[in-house]
């Protein structure tokens, strides 16, 4: 072989190395490329997805910073004696600022007065707060709270809300009470004074018509004392109500304590009672329980107040059949029961009959008379002595 043919053997052999060595870059290039543009793929769709993402948290925070402003609350958070780290507009407001420049400093409303209404178990305090600041005197009901955070600190958050007109109503309200309770004491007052007023000349009035029923008279001069001491006794015991209403309502009612036995008491008052019982042809009795103190703590004198109300309207409501008053022992407890044959009271009108000038229907006081505060006064009298009453109808 000669020379010119071994070169010509050795380029074919270098060409055909060339040409696999491309071949290879090639093929190296090609999955490379497309490993890139798998790569590229993934990076687009992550991108994406990191957008929309990106995207619904806007959406979230426009939504819930929305809904923070269109609550009216004013919500701040600050290190604790330190600067703003959040304000909402609400409470930029107060201080007549905007949020973005709040955030960072110290300033902060200064209130005319603060007071911490509750402290609750997981740290919140509930305060209020009164401000007199460039939009006129408000006051702010806040909740105070200490929030931990994700680097490990605390920071203070409070909410608070615009309770102005709240407390304006509820001053208003205050100064109505204020002045209806002045104006009901005034016509206490008045009722006390004008009925201790009519017992003089009443008892006058009263007292001469026994002396006029002692003196000698026809039939007919009789009859006309008699109607007048019967009418001047029914508007006496008028008065007489009328007074310990009227001295229950203001508040004058003094109670004393004293050892009393209820069941000498009581049989003080059905005896005092017997004679319109008989007149009625009714009967009274009076059943006490063995298991009864003998002596009791308490005031003798308004207990037979209450007694002669319910005994009295028992013995007047009654047309036939009779009056019993049982007196128990239950639970170191005294239980009077006072029940009659009467007519009974219709379920409506129970509750009724213990408000003042009411009676249990509109015949009552035309058949019985009446002023209707007796009731009342017994319903006033017994919490005062810290008893109660109730109703058993039929």
């Amino acid at each position: 072989m000669d020379t010119n043919t071994i070169l010509l053997v050795g380029l074919c052999g270098a060409l055909a190395v060339a040409a696999a060595i491309a071949t290879l870059a090639a093929w190296l290039l090609t999955r490379d490329y497309k490993r890139v543009l798998a790569k590229a793929d993934e990076l687009s769709a992550a991108t994406e997805a990191l957008n929309d993402r990106l995207f619904a948290v806007a959406e979230s925070e426009e939504r819930h910073r929305s809904l923070i402003e269109a609550q009216g609350d004013l919500i701040v958070r600050q290190v604790a004696d330190g600067p703003v780290l959040y304000a909402n507009g609400a409470y930029a407001g107060l201080l007549d600022s905007t949020p973005a420049d709040l955030v960072g400093t110290m300033h902060k409303p200064e209130p005319k007065s603060s007071q911490v209404i509750e402290t609750r178990e997981d740290g919140t305090r509930l305060i209020d707060e009164h401000f007199d600041g460039v939009h006129g005197e408000r006051w702010i009901s806040w909740a105070e709270t200490i929030i931990p955070m994700a680097d490990g600190s605390r920071v203070m958050q409070r909410v608070g809300r615009d309770v102005t007109s709240r407390i304006a109503s509820q001053q208003q309200l205050d100064e109505a009470l204020a002045h209806a309770n002045s104006a009901n004491e005034a016509k206490s007052r008045f009722l006390a004074t004008v009925s201790h007023e009519f017992r003089t000349p009443l008892n006058g009035i009263i007292g001469m018509a026994d002396l006029l029923s002692d003196t000698r008279l026809d039939p007919e001069q009789t009859t006309y004392v008699r109607a007048l001491r019967t009418s001047g006794q029914a508007l006496l015991s008028l008065i007489e109500e009328i007074l310990d209403f009227a001295k229950v309502e203001a508040g004058r009612t003094t109670l004393t304590e004293e050892p009393f036995d209820l069941v000498a008491l009581t049989e003080g008052v059905v005896e005092l009672l017997a004679p319109k019982a008989h007149d009625k042809h009714l009967a009274l009795a009076t059943f006490a329980d063995p298991a009864l103190p003998v002596r009791l703590m308490g005031d003798p004198d308004r207990v037979r107040q209450i007694l002669i109300n319910l005994v009295g309207n028992a013995v007047k409501f009654t047309e036939e059949g009779g009056v019993g008053v049982r007196l128990s022992w239950i639970d170191k407890a005294v239980l009077i029961r006072v029940e009659d044959t009467g007519p009974g009271i219709a379920p409506e009108r129970v509750s009724a009959i213990f408000e003042e000038f009411e009676q249990a229907d509109e015949t009552t006081a035309r058949t019985y008379g009446g002023s209707g505060l007796g009731l009342a006064i017994v319903k006033r009298l017994l919490p005062l002595m810290g008893g109660s009453i109730e109703v058993e109808s039929q």
